[in-house]
């Protein structure tokens, strides 16, 4: 990661965004990725009082009610949820009280961490395509979480697949092409109603070429009655 000891996330080190920007221009596939992330949430957590005591369960509502000062597991689990199924992963920050006997759980934006090959050191940036990682970009390192040591940090999971690297694939992996094809159509259909054109429209002008200012009039004619929303189905 550019001078770290980080993974590069795809070649550029910029394949969440990639994820993101498919997510945000692809409307079917956003459609469905929250469809599958708002299966995966639910309705929220409860608990099974017959399967555990009284001190237990007050215990666990407690934790489910307020998993930091701000969120609670279930508005937790719904930012995760949309993590796994746009990026294949997620990550949370684990940040223990000073009698480490307590801990507070944090979303953290998949796209903005990276990590080494061993997998137990991470590095947080708001901007990952600065060549130099400072202050200026949020550059952080951060340990990774260790429950037995009771240590803060970044806990990591991601889908299993085979031959799989050090970062995960979304699960529409083999759908990639034909999302870039629904963001792209998109593209073109809105280039054609704004430009009123469609590629490769010629004009012919069966006495001769018109003179440069003449050109520039017909032009502008043009484009003042054929371009524009309001002119996109004119015929």
């Amino acid at each position: 990661a550019k001078g770290k000891e980080g993974v590069n996330y795809g070649e550029r080190n910029d394949y969440p965004q990639q994820l993101l920007d498919l997510y945000d221009n692809a409307p079917k596939h956003r459609a469905i990725i929250d469809g599958k992330a708002d299966l995966i949430a639910g309705k929220g957590w409860a608990t099974n009082n017959k399967a555990i005591n009284t001190i237990s369960e007050a215990k666990l509502i407690d934790f489910s009610a307020l998993v930091n000062p701000s969120e609670s597991l279930y508005e937790l689990t719904k930012k995760i949820s949309l993590d796994l199924e746009i990026f294949g992963g997620y990550y949370l920050q684990v940040i223990y009280n000073n009698l480490r006997n307590d801990f507070d759980l944090y979303h953290v934006d998949f796209s903005k961490l990276r990590t080494n090959k061993a997998q137990d050191k991470f590095f947080y940036s708001n901007d990952w395509s600065a060549y130099n990682q400072n202050e200026k970009t949020g550059f952080k390192e951060i340990d990774k979480f260790d429950f037995d040591k009771k240590q803060s940090g970044i806990f990591y999971y991601k889908t299993y697949r085979p031959s799989q690297g050090t970062y995960p694939l979304p699960g529409y992996i083999a759908a990639l092409r034909y999302i870039e094809i629904e963001k792209e159509v998109a593209n073109f259909h809105l280039n054609n109603i704004k430009n009123g054109f469609v590629g490769g429209t010629l004009i012919s002008f069966n006495n001769g070429q018109p003179t440069l200012e003449e050109q520039k009039e017909i032009e502008k004619q043009i484009k003042n009655k054929h371009t524009g929303t309001d002119n996109a189905n004119y015929k």
